[in-house]
């Protein structure tokens, strides 16, 4: 037999409850056990009954997932809960299990022992309880359940993805800057003008035009990564990220770039009615261990700093999943100060302002 270390946990409830009927069958020597109703029916705590060879009352087993796929241990709650259910099953049950692939727990299994001491003074099912690793050492006593067992496991099948910060994180922080701008007006001081001074205004000479401004650093920008981490491709891969925090804004790497011909191909699309971003891989297909790495993507924090939900859902012809990236963006202010000259005395004074930074233009007083 293989090591039991292989025996990884079921990647579903369904599944799951499909070991338990296979696993319990083979253990009552009951070729006549049988799933509960219908997903959707009332079961009264009873996902898989039978009688045991030998015996003339059936037994029952409540299934529940947890670790992988729910919550990571069963509940006083809904032990009692399941216990209380199992009381209106009919005919009347001999024995109860839960079977689970929650990972043992002393003080779930002290509360199992006392409620199934309780059960057997009134004369009610006894009550007993299975986690992962109790399953694990039947399925090794079990020769048929075992085999068939590590043969799906051998050749299921599993899509998965894993999505994180280009770093592999799943929460990431920075810093960007905000310009502090003090404006002095200064009088002109008077002299002759000559036609011959003047020039006309052109966008190309001025340093406040977008065509000179330089890159504007009050953007955070980072990619994400999607890896396949399943045992198949994935086909046709989408992501979608629905932000939600204190920000002014969002967009792609071309968020910035006024002209056509400055904008770059990226993998983003930005729904502004939906408010939320769309990213489609360049490729079609994702191999077994591929990671794709996308565009640009840029938040512009408010001026206090940001701290954003990054919540994605990601979708495919074979895989679907959901999960949340965790994006903090702190700012600082760089303080600048730029002299203009103005004509009268009323305008004369000094005018503090917030405003993004760019690069280059807010290095110095001359580039105003």
């Amino acid at each position: 037999m293989e090591a039991r270390k292989q025996l990884r946990k079921p990647e579903n409830w369904e599944d799951f409850e499909s070991l338990c009927k296979k696993l319990w069958g083979e253990i009552w020597d009951c070729k006549e056990i049988k799933k509960n109703g219908r997903k959707g029916q009332s079961q009264n705590g009873v996902d898989i009954y039978g009688i045991p060879n030998g015996e003339n009352y059936y037994f029952g087993i409540q299934c529940k997932g947890k670790d992988e796929y729910s919550d990571k241990q069963l509940s006083e709650k809904e032990i009692n809960n399941e216990i209380e259910l199992a009381k209106a099953f009919k005919p009347p049950l001999k024995k109860f299990y839960f079977a689970t692939t929650a990972n043992k727990d002393s003080i779930i299994e002290e509360y199992i022992r006392i409620k199934d001491i309780e059960n057997r003074e009134q004369k009610l099912f006894e009550v007993h309880l299975f986690s992962w690793e109790d399953i694990v050492d039947l399925i090794d006593e079990n020769k048929e359940t075992h085999d068939w067992y590590i043969n799906l496991q051998r050749f299921k099948t599993k899509s998965d993805v894993l999505i994180s910060f280009q770093n592999n994180e799943d929460t990431l922080t920075g810093s960007v800057p905000f310009c502090e701008k003090f404006t002095h007006y200064t009088l002109r001081a008077s002299s002759s003008t000559s036609i011959f001074d003047f020039t006309p205004y052109s966008p190309l000479l001025d340093s406040d035009s977008p065509l000179t401004r330089g890159e504007n650093k009050s953007y955070f920008k980072f990619r994400l990564k999607i890896k396949n981490i399943g045992s198949s491709p994935i086909d046709n891969p989408k992501l979608i990220i629905y932000p939600k925090g204190d920000f002014v804004e969002f967009g792609d790497d071309n968020i910035d770039n006024i002209f056509i011909s400055q904008k770059t191909e990226t993998d983003i699309k930005i729904n502004e009615e939906q408010g939320d971003l769309y990213i489609t891989p360049h490729r079609n297909v994702l191999a077994l261990e591929e990671e794709y790495i996308t565009s640009k993507i840029c938040f512009k924090p408010n001026l206090e700093g940001a701290n954003i939900d990054l919540i994605w859902k990601f979708i495919s012809n074979n895989c679907k999943k959901n999960g949340v990236l965790k994006l903090q963006i702190d700012t600082h202010l760089i303080q600048v100060n730029v002299e203009k000259f103005v004509d009268f005395k009323t305008q004369v004074g000094t005018v503090k302002s917030f405003e993004d930074y760019f690069e280059n233009v807010n290095k110095g007083d001359d580039m105003w």
